[in-house]
């Protein structure tokens, strides 16, 4: 992480399922008083795939099904989007799509420039575009009902046009420091 710049690029990939959903995260309700917060059945989503860059924290994305082809096709933007590195590292999960033959067949092709960091299981603390993927949903989500689908969908829209106005909330809480358990004092500058 400390080397990711323009000459190395390093991009943090992984997909979201929000569902179209009330969902209560917090707030003050006066004792006795009931607050009810409407929604839907949560049967509809909108299936987001992201790669957010670091030091800069911004993100390409596309909202389509999640397979091979779709990761493809994001593996091609970042590549599109840095025409003079020689190499692009990405950090993705495990996930089946991102293991799978079509996935190696294209990585093989001549000119290829993705180098594919796997994380471990069960580390979404580490991948940081989990991060990213948590301010969108207290932004868009938390403590909101929307009553149509359309609408639930322009309001991701709307998150996605008006980034820069996030910028705060992203590099306060998409930054190198990791705790390690059993060392309280210890925030390592990059994992």
């Amino acid at each position: 992480m400390d080397a990711a710049g323009p000459e190395a690029p390093l991009s943090f990939v992984d997909g979201c399922h929000p569902s179209c959903a009330g969902r209560p995260a917090h707030g003050w309700i006066k004792r006795g008083a009931t607050v009810e917060l409407k929604f839907d059945h949560g049967r509809t989503r909108i299936t987001i795939n992201g790669a957010l860059s670091w030091p800069d924290r911004t993100l390409i994305h596309r909202e389509e099904i999640i397979t091979s082809a779709a990761m493809i096709r994001l593996f091609a933007d970042l590549e599109a989007r840095h025409p003079e590195a020689a190499e692009i590292a990405v950090v993705l999960d495990n996930a089946r799509y991102n293991r799978s033959r079509e996935i190696e067949a294209w990585l093989d092709r001549p000119g290829r420039r993705l180098k594919l960091i796997y994380l471990p299981p069960c580390a979404p603390k580490l991948h940081l575009i989990e991060r990213f993927w948590h301010v969108m949903k207290r932004k868009v989500l938390f403590n909101k009902a929307y009553a149509k689908f359309a609408l639930f969908k322009q309001a991701f829209d709307a998150f996605f046009e008006r980034l820069n106005e996030h910028e705060a909330d992203l590099a306060s809480l998409i930054t190198d420091r990791f705790h390690l358990i059993g060392q309280p004092d210890a925030g390592i500058p990059s994992a």
